[in-house]
């Protein structure tokens, strides 16, 4: 019982169905979903059984069933349920698009949902140099807004290559923006996670996929007067200034200049 509780809370951890079939329509019974047995008694070996995932045998690929058990941990959709043609964080986040094989997730959504990482360092003036998301170590920074008590930044170096990350658009430096009052993006705007991209605005989605900033892309800065700046969910300046970015190699570096 024990290898299905590893938090040792008396809950299954995760449960798959893989259903042989086809789906039926977006949100029906059969469709690749998450959800809790919540109004029922279910037990395996003692452990109760909670949250679950649903396949359909048709559709199922390594990335759905990444996007869905990082559902079954906790994780919120990163996407809009509106279908506004907005898209928060696109293609660099298995939670709004779920790339096969999958993409990570965000280092934020690690944080807060995965708990895989214990705590995201605050930085402030100074240089700073970034290991890849896929490193354990040194992989994302905090940087604090001066105009907002509930919204802050998170940079992280996303690298494509390798077996999962090889599935971005580009390599660099992510800039994004989280908002403490909102929890997921599916009931957005405001999103709790908005990745800042050229052309993007509160009512534009932008180019997601050049969100990227390095020395290789031509994109090394991001401030209160760049396109894109870090504007707040209310489309306020975010007093964000980061400059002189450098080559996506091995590791990125990065000033942070006020």
């Amino acid at each position: 019982g024990a290898s299905i509780d590893g938090d040792g809370d008396g809950i299954v951890d995760s449960l798959t169905f893989i259903v042989s079939g086809s789906p039926t329509g977006w949100s029906s019974l059969l469709w690749p979903h998450q959800w809790s047995l919540y109004t029922y008694t279910v037990m395996i070996n003692g452990k109760t059984v909670s949250g679950y995932q649903f396949q359909l045998q048709s559709t199922i690929n390594t990335g759905v069933l990444a996007h869905e058990t990082f559902h079954v941990l906790g994780a919120p959709d990163l996407y809009h349920y509106s279908g506004d043609g907005y898209q928060p964080v696109g293609g660099w986040d298995v939670m709004e698009v779920d790339a096969n094989p999958p993409q990570h997730m965000g280092c934020f959504m690690k944080f807060k949902y995965g708990l895989w990482i214990s705590s995201i360092p605050e930085i402030s003036v100074g240089s700073h140099t970034l290991n890849p998301l896929t490193s354990s170590t040194n992989n994302c920074y905090k940087i604090d807004s001066p105009n907002s008590a509930t919204e802050y930044f998170v940079v992280e170096y996303r690298r494509a290559t390798g077996t999962f990350e090889s599935s971005l658009p580009g390599s660099g430096l992510l800039v994004y923006r989280i908002n403490t009052l909102a929890s997921g993006n599916a009931d957005g705007p405001p999103d709790e996670v908005y990745i800042y991209r050229p052309g993007g605005t509160t009512s534009v989605n932008g180019s997601v996929n050049t969100a990227n900033f390095s020395s290789n892309a031509g994109r090394t800065s991001i401030n209160d007067s760049t396109n894109p700046s870090g504007f707040l969910s209310n489309g306020s300046a975010g007093g964000l200034d980061i400059c002189n970015i450098g080559a996506s190699n091995a590791t990125i570096s990065f000033d942070i200049c006020t």
